[in-house]
């Protein structure tokens, strides 16, 4: 969603090809523009003031990976495409494989202004995830390996219950520990936060992140815990309810 586009991707499988539709809503005209028939799009950003939607394919086969960057009007008429090798930060001795990264469905393609973030993770390896970065003004696609530091029998599942509170800050929950792995990019590192249960919670279970620099709620079946980062942002009825502070 940007100001009154919203932009959403769509998958169609015939036999062993996959390609996508990309919708573009305008809200504020009630028009949906429609981009057919393109491959499998792993990160895509939009920028109404210039009238853009810029898409990016990776064959990951060829090593390094190579990137395929297509420039759109917002009425679906492509106007520039180049292809690139991506540039990769960070070091991974594995080695690179189309089966093995899937996009993470709750962390996929978060727009933060004029840089937009798509998290891939692997489908085969424990704890290993990637991020696409691309800085419109610059026009810069990269890529950069996400290190974990976890404790020991931390690992789990990251496909599930992630989000993205910045560019380079995510918090994802840990079933298995019942806690919460956050992440920085900026500077490389990752913890674990415990989470504090509330007496009225019943059902346990995941915890779906959501929020942004100001505060992370975590919701469940049995309500939304919310987690204050700045104490001046805390509303009146969180206070009188004596809701912990947490930064």
């Amino acid at each position: 969603m940007e100001k009154d586009k919203l932009a959403w991707l769509s998958s169609t499988s015939e036999s062993s090809s996959q390609t996508y539709t990309n919708y573009i809503w305008d809200l504020s005209a009630d028009r949906v523009g429609i981009i057919d028939n393109i491959g499998e799009v792993w990160l895509w950003h939009m920028d109404t003031d210039r009238n853009l939607l810029v898409t990016f394919e990776i064959d990951w086969e060829k090593h390094p990976a190579e990137v395929q960057q297509t420039e759109w009007t917002l009425r679906g008429r492509p106007f520039n495409r180049k292809r690139f090798a991506l540039p990769l930060s960070g070091h991974y001795p594995g080695q690179l494989d189309e089966t093995k990264f899937i996009p993470e469905t709750d962390c996929l393609n978060h727009t933060f202004a004029h840089k937009t973030v798509a998290r891939l993770v692997s489908k085969v390896e424990e704890n290993v995830m990637m991020d696409l970065v691309y800085d419109c003004p610059i026009n810069k696609l990269s890529a950069r390996w996400i290190d974990h530091d976890l404790p020991p029998k931390a690992s789990y599942n990251l496909l599930h219950c992630c989000d993205l509170l910045t560019p380079y800050i995510s918090y994802q929950w840990n079933a298995s520990l019942g806690q919460l792995h956050i992440c920085n990019t900026a500077n490389n590192t990752s913890r674990m936060r415990p989470y504090q249960w509330e007496c009225r919670e019943i059902q346990g279970g995941e915890k779906e992140p959501f929020g942004d620099q100001e505060v992370l709620c975590l919701f469940s079946p049995d309500g939304v815990q919310i987690w204050c980062f700045n104490p001046n942002f805390i509303p009146s009825l969180l206070k009188d309810n004596s809701v912990e502070e947490r930064s």
